[in-house]
Order: structure tokens, then C-alpha cells, then sequence
């Protein structure tokens, strides 16, 4: 069973998640070099993080959104719930079955663009086949999901898309994730673009 974390001794799944998650981050970085060539800086509001990685909570288990996935054998033990290397660690061998949340850091309008980077180390189950859940919410509003099977490979998900919805700020951002086996799970961000950090079309 692989349980990887992915910034310790450097692995090949470590330097695969750095390149990947440079190359996520190139298109955004492109844009911005072109705007200060040309003179013309993003604005500083255009770009808000609406979450803290250090401020994730686990939650009772009357705020899962999915309340039907938990068995009697799911546990989180504050162990597996990391504030690592600028990120939000989970670690499936401590927390096989995460609900976590804290208050939207700012305002979301209709409209707006909203940029989720989750990824992934290579997951493995004893009992294989299995899979992976994740879930993001703000709100009573599902942003994101994706179900996975195990075994898979190391990968990164660059999310951006605008959303139909609103939120006010400090309502709740929920994190919903459970897997089999023994894995490593991050979240790097959640943020609002707006103005010139839209990605282009």
C-alpha cells in the first residue's frame, strides 16, 4: 500500500506533482508577465483568496453533505488534517473520511470565476478496486466533485469556472473527502478572479 507525502525525501510522484503544479500555474503567470511588459499591473483585488490553508476545522458530522456516504468504520483523527508547506494535507491513513470547513474570506457574485488546485499523490487500496470522493462546497452550493478509482496515478486538478450562484462572506467552504486505503490528498487553493485574472477564452 502506497502512502506518500510528497514533500519529504524527493520521490518521483514529488517531482511529478512540482512540475505539474508549475505547469497548472503557467498560463496564470503568463498573463500576469504580459500585463507588467505592457505596463498594465493587475489589480490586487482581482485576485482574493477565499480560503486559508491553516484554517480548516473538522466539522460534526451533521454538516457532511453527503451524510449517507459514512459507515460506523469511517474515523478522522486530527492527525490526518495537515497545514503543511502552504497547503492543506490529508492523510487518509489518519482521516480516511474528512468533512472540514471555515467561513468564506470574501463576497461571491454570479458571475464571478472561481479557481479550486486540489491534487493528488498515486492512490492504492488493500482492497482494490476501490475509490476516492472529493467534494467542495461554499455554502449550500456544490462548486466541485470528482470520483475517482483507486489505483490511480499521481494528478492535479486545476479547476477554474464561473459560477451561477452567490455567497456571502463567512459562510461555510466544506470539504468533503473519503477514499480506501492510505493516501495523500492537498488542497492549495480557492480563490476569486475577476478583471484581468480571468482566464482567457
Amino acid at each position: 500500500m502506497f502512502s506518500a507525502r510528497l514533500f519529504g525525501t524527493p520521490t518521483p510522484v514529488h517531482l511529478f506533482m512540482v512540475f505539474a503544479f508549475t505547469a497548472a500555474c503557467a498560463d496564470r503567470n503568463s498573463q500576469k508577465n504580459q500585463a507588467e511588459e505592457t505596463g498594465e499591473a493587475l489589480e490586487s483585488e482581482d485576485v482574493v483568496d477565499l480560503v486559508s490553508f491553516d484554517a480548516w476545522a473538522i466539522l460534526e458530522a451533521n454538516e457532511d453533505p453527503y451524510p449517507g456516504h459514512r459507515t460506523e468504520n469511517h474515523t478522522c483523527s486530527p492527525r490526518g488534517v495537515l497545514a503543511e508547506e502552504g497547503v492543506l494535507e490529508v492523510n487518509t491513513n489518519d482521516c480516511g473520511y474528512a468533512v472540514l470547513g471555515q467561513p468564506l474570506s470574501a463576497d461571491i457574485e454570479a458571475g464571478d470565476w472561481i479557481e479550486l488546485m486540489m491534487y493528488h499523490s498515486a492512490l492504492a487500496s488493500v482492497d482494490e478496486p476501490a475509490e476516492g470522493h472529493f467534494s467542495l462546497w461554499v455554502g449550500d452550493n456544490l462548486f466541485w466533485e470528482r470520483t475517482i478509482a483507486i489505483p490511480a496515478a499521481p494528478e492535479i486538478y486545476p479547476v477554474p469556472m464561473p459560477v451561477t450562484w452567490s455567497a456571502s462572506a463567512g459562510e461555510q467552504v466544506r470539504i468533503h473527502l473519503h477514499n480506501h486505503g492510505g493516501n495523500s490528498w492537498r488542497v492549495a487553493y480557492l480563490k476569486r478572479l475577476r478583471g484581468e485574472a480571468v482566464p482567457s477564452r
